[in-house]
């Protein structure tokens, strides 16, 4: 009897171990799950930032070749 009680002790104690265990395994989840979430916003805005700077790039390289364009008529015209 003395023997079955003890089991159940032990049982009872592992039971409590695996639930502090998923307890804190959840917790761990949710905060994996915010940052990664953290993260996917950061990478979103990085690539929203780089899609403007590459149209601005775009414009800029577009306006350098029509300087250059006219500075070569002005010069032949000369």
């Amino acid at each position: 009897m003395e023997q079955l009680s003890s089991q159940s002790e032990n049982h009872q104690k592992h039971i409590q171990e695996l639930q502090q265990n998923i307890s804190e395994k959840d917790n761990e989840r949710t905060s994996l799950s915010e940052r990664l979430n953290e993260v996917e916003l950061e990478l979103k805005k990085a690539v929203d930032d780089h899609a403007s700077l590459q149209g601005k790039y775009e414009s800029l390289i577009e306006e350098r070749d029509a300087l250059v364009g006219q500075q070569i008529l002005h010069s032949t015209e000369r």
